[in-house]
Parts: C-alpha cells; structure tokens; sequence
C-alpha cells in the first residue's frame, strides 16, 4: 500500500507539472495568431474584476451617495468635458488612431520600427498638451467668467491639466498595438474599478469639507472639484502602471523601455503619421464638436439640465454596457493588411457571436430588469434612472455594430470612409437632437414632457445610420468578392434563449432584496445607525456574484451549447482563451467546460457553424512569418 504521504506528493508533482505545460502552452498561444488572443486578453482579467468589484458596489452603494448627493455634480463634468473635447481632439490630430495603426502593422514583424511610432507619439501629446494647458487656462480666466457658464472657471482650470503630460493612455496603446492584451487590461480594470473609484471618493470627500469650511466654494462646487481632481490622478497612476508592464512586453524583444524617449523618428515618419491622422482627425473632430453643440442646445433648452445629465450618464453608463467589444483594431490590421481576407471576415463574425453572447445573454435582463432598481434604493435622490434605461436601450444596442464598422474601417486603411461614417452619424445626431430639444419643434407640437423622451431617444438614429452605411462601405470597399455573412442565431437568438430564464429570476432576486431591505429600516440588527443597510449591502454583492458568475456557469453558457450555438473553431478559440486568461483560468475552464458540456448533448450541434478552415490556415501563415522573422 502507498503511504498516502507519498501518494500525496505524487498529485502535487503531477499538478505543478500539468499546470507547467498549461503555462506553456498559454504562452505559445499569444504567439499565434486568431480570434483567441482578443478573447484571451478579454477573460484574463475577469476574476480581478470580481475581487474589485465587490468593494466597488459596497464603495459606490454606501460611500458615493453619501457624499455625493448631486446628480448635478456629474452634469457638470459632463457639461466641461463635453465642451473641451472639441480642442483635445483637434489638438490630437488624429493621431492616437494612426500610432495604433502602424504599431499594430509592425509590432510582430519589426518591433524597432514600431518603437519609433511610440517616441513620435510620445513627443507629440507631450508638447502639444503643455500648449493646451496654456491656452484653455488663459481662455478660463478671460473669457469663461463672460459667459453663463461662469461659475465654472476652476472647473475648467482643473479639467485641463489632464492634458499634461498628455501620455496617459500612451502605454495601453502601445500595449493594443504589440496585441498584448491581457496586459491592456489589466490598465483598463484598474483603472476604471479600482484607482478611479477610489481616488475620486478621496478627492470628493476632501473637496466637500472645503467646501463646507469656504461657504464661497460650498459642498457642491468642493464635490465636482474632487471628483475632477481625482480622475486626473487616477490618469497618473495608470500611466505608471502601464509603463511597468510594457517593459516586461519589450524585454525579451531586447528593448529598453527608455527607447520610448529617443528621438528616434524622422521626418518621413513624422509626415506619415500626421497624414493619415489628418485623414482620421475631423470624424473625431466632428464627433466632440457636435457634442459641444448639443451641450450648448441641453443647457439652454432642457430644463434642470445639470441633474438630468448626471442621470443620464450614470443611466446611459450602466446600459452601455451591452456594447461590449473586444480589442479587435489590431487584429484586423494585421489580417487585412497582409492580404488575409478569410481571416478578417472570420473575426468579424467571432466577434459578433461574442458580443451577442456576453450582451444579450450575459448582460441585458439585469441591465433592464434589476440592478436600476438596485442602485435606485441605495441612493433615491438618482431615481430618474429607472425610467431612463429603456428609452436608452434602444441606442446601447445598436452601438455595437456602429462602433464595430468604425474600427474595421479604420483598422483596414480606410481613415476617409472612417470620416464619412462620423459625418453621418454626427449629421443625423445634430439634426434629431435639434428636433427633441428646441423650443420651436416637439414642445410647440406634443408639450414640454415630449421633450424629455425624445431627448432620451436622440442617439439611436445617428447609429443606426452610420451603421447601415458603415457595413454597405465595408462590403463595397474591402470585400467585394467575398460574403462576410452575419451570426443571427449565434450573435441574437440563442443569446436571448439563454437569457430567458433569469427575467423570472431576476423578479424573485428584486423582491427578496426589497423585502431585506425594508427590513433594514425597521430592525438595525444590532449594527447601530449609519450601518443598518450592510446586509442589504451584502445581498447586492452576492447578486453580482451570482450575475457575473454562478449564471453564467450553471445557466446561460451550458443553455447557449445546447441551442447548438457553438461550432468545433469556436468552441477550440473559447479553450485557448480560458488556458490563457491568467489568473481567471480556473473560472473562465468552467465556464468552458459548461458550455462544452451542452455543446456534446446538443442535437443542433454544428448546425449553425461560421465558415473557419480557409481563415485558420490564413492565421498560421502569419504565424510562421512570425517565427521566422523573430529566429532570423
């Protein structure tokens, strides 16, 4: 018999060996080229998002309302930002999108090369941000106080310095371009979760105590000024972060990260990447102008405009999240770019079935149907959302396949018909927002209460029409001899199968959260005041528990398998992102396994199926290219 000691040792042996060669193959598969690295770099940080998203909803559920409770607060900074964006793009010149571009065409094949893309960059949004820095201040001091928006000189003061150093966003850009993505992300999460909540709840609490101490500032101005402050410094510690880990991407290239700094550029690169940043720059232009305009159209003809704006954005972040998307500019650079067609149109297909699965399936019933009301309870005084988040629904979901024909556009040498595309998406945006607010159209015809849901209902023809546009363009101009096809039943109908079930969860999981909550108010349960709420407080964190993960595993991904939803290259894709999701890889194997598992007992398995053999091969010419360049 073996001594279980010995027989112990044996498994954990046999463990640190399997999960040896699992970190070697993950690390073979960022090296090949497909749709998986984008769905890798996409899951690798879905357990860190768990780990900072439940302090988050407690931070945002207990902490922000109390001492931010001024929907009006977030209108004012969307209100500045909104009317200085016109100058930060214009002083960009396009050129953010042109270094992603030719980082993305080079990084694999010439990484030196690309480098001098990141130090033309650099050197760029250095010295051009110290001029905007100069400028808006003394347009802040002189002009601002003229104007109705007088009381907001310091808030443009403070908004502009995250114009200096102007890099902020250098690193994940480059990060995008070398197609690391599980490194990109990590930013992105930190970022947006973590640093950001945190240096902006600092800021916050900070600002209102000078206010309350300087009744020339008060609470209000105070709040708005540390919640401006605080993005800025998030915006210094993401740089930070993304320089340390680009400098392990270049490491074994043989590059110093200080070669970012070189004046390693010429003029020729200089010219082209001006060029097509041009090309590119007045669909943004236009883009921030029009979102200037309309600033100016809400806040002279929408009524209590700076409340009604802060619930907007908090409304149209929340919904906004069914446009989720994958890095897929780079990928489709260098597919297109080296005559892969096969494999371009592959991606796209991929990338639709994905953003069906994890929007629709994932994502909407409790977008809709459960967390507004949610947050409504932790905080009354952002009420308006409730009814705001199905008027914006409409728009959040044809986002996605407008945003998508803009990357591709971009991504595959096109920056004019990316400019047209804004221009029509702006176009129709200007013109129906202009209709929904002005005081000679919807109010004199239906009433003032027509003008508040047609304002909530102005971004969606703009999509709509850049999309219909966009995707004819991308037929007519890339692929005209070949059939690009749409996923329907993987991208929309056995996403929305998979999600049917949780709109009679989510009704039992809202009336067991208001019962405890009601509760909360009655009995203290010994917590004492200013903490009766935490079980409630509690529950909403096991709710998200349960929506971003026990769902999805035991409901909506083995469902959407065995709807016949998967195909054998899907299916392999989905395997390869789960060994390379990092420290997500035992959870996002589970959800594989699970969708796996309906996939075998499905008796529509391989019916629906995106056309793959010609794309893969494709993908593995790129890949030996690769090798070869890098051994030579």
């Amino acid at each position: 018999m073996v001594p279980k000691t010995v027989s112990s040792d044996r498994w954990i042996s046999k463990h640190k060996e399997k999960k040896k060669a699992q970190q070697a193959l993950a690390r073979e598969y960022w090296k090949q080229v497909g749709f998986h690295r984008p769905l890798g770099g996409f899951w690798f940080n879905y357990v860190l998002l768990l780990i900072l998203a439940l302090p988050g909803i407690i931070v945002i559920g207990i902490v922000l309302p109390a001492i931010l409770p001024y929907p009006s607060a977030l209108g004012f900074n969307n209100t500045i930002t909104s009317l200085l964006m016109p100058i930060y793009l214009f002083a960009d010149f396009g050129i953010k999108g042109a270094i992603e571009r030719f980082i993305s065409q080079y990084s694999e094949i010439d990484p030196h090369r690309a480098m001098k893309y990141a130090a033309f960059f650099l050197w760029y949004q250095m010295i051009t941000g110290a001029l905007q820095v100069t400028l808006i201040s003394i347009m802040a001091v002189t002009i601002i106080p003229k104007t109705n928006l007088s009381y907001s000189v310091w808030f443009f003061l403070a908004f502009i310095m995250i114009q200096w150093p102007g890099t902020a966003g250098l690193f994940q850009t480059l990060l995008n371009g070398f197609q690391q993505f599980n490194k990109s992300n990590i930013i992105y999460v930190l970022q947006n979760v973590a640093i950001q909540t945190a240096t902006q709840v600092i800021f916050i609490i900070i600002g209102m105590r000078i206010g309350y101490k300087n009744p020339k500032i008060g609470p209000l101005m105070g709040s708005t000024m540390g919640f401006i402050i605080g993005s800025y410094v998030d915006d210094l510690i993401a740089l930070v972060v993304g320089m340390l880990l680009f400098k392990k991407v270049l490491k074994p290239l043989g590059i110093k990260l200080v070669t970012v700094m070189h004046l390693s550029f010429d003029r020729s690169l200089a010219k082209q990447v001006l060029i097509y940043g041009g090309k590119m720059m007045p669909s943004g232009l236009v883009y921030v102008g029009v979102n200037a305009i309309i600033t100016i159209m809400v806040t002279n003809w929408l009524p209590s405009y700076s409340d009604l704006v802060g619930l907007y954005q908090l409304a149209s972040g929340l919904i906004g999240a069914l446009g989720v998307s994958f890095t897929m500019g780079p990928p489709m650079t260098e597919s297109y770019t080296n005559g892969k067609e096969e494999l371009s149109i592959y991606l796209i297909n991929a990338q639709f079935k994905w953003w069906g699965l994890i929007s629709i399936g994932v994502l909407m019933a409790p977008l809709l149907f459960l967390i507004p009301d949610i947050i409504v309870t932790f905080a009354s005084e952002y009420s308006g959302i409730q009814e705001m988040v199905f008027p914006l629904f409409l728009g959040a979901f044809i986002l996605f396949p407008s945003m998508f024909c803009g990357t591709i556009t971009q991504a595959c040498d096109l920056p004019a018909q990316h400019s047209y595309l804004n221009f029509i998406e702006q176009g129709t945006r200007i013109v129906t927002y202009f209709i929904a607010l002005s005081p000679w159209t919807f109010k004199v015809w239906f009433g003032d209460a027509a003008v508040y849901w047609f304002w909530l209902f102005a971004e969606a023809p703009g999509y709509a029409a850049k999309a219909i546009y966009g995707w004819w363009m991308i037929k007519r101009k890339l692929f005209p001899d070949k059939k690009i096809g749409f996923p329907a039943y993987q991208a929309l109908i056995a996403p929305a199968l998979s999600m049917s079930p949780f709109i009679l969860l989510s009704w039992i999981m809202k009336r067991g959260f208001f019962r405890l909550y009601q509760l909360c108010e009655i009995n203290h349960f010994g917590l004492g005041a200013g903490w009766e709420f935490v079980p409630a407080y509690l529950l909403a964190a096991l709710y998200l528990v349960l929506l971003l993960f026990i769902y999805p595993i035991f409901i909506i991904f083995p469902l959407y398998g065995f709807l016949g939803a998967w195909d054998e290259q899907s299916l392999e894709d989905f395997r390869k992102a789960a060994l390379m999701a990092g420290p997500s890889k035992g959870l996002v194997m589970t959800l594989y396994k699970g969708t796996n598992w309906g996939y075998m007992h499905s008796p529509f398995k391989n019916r629906f199926s995106i056309p793959h053999e010609t794309a893969m091969k494709q993908a593995s010419e790129i890949t030996a290219l690769r090798r070869r360049i890098s051994d030579g």
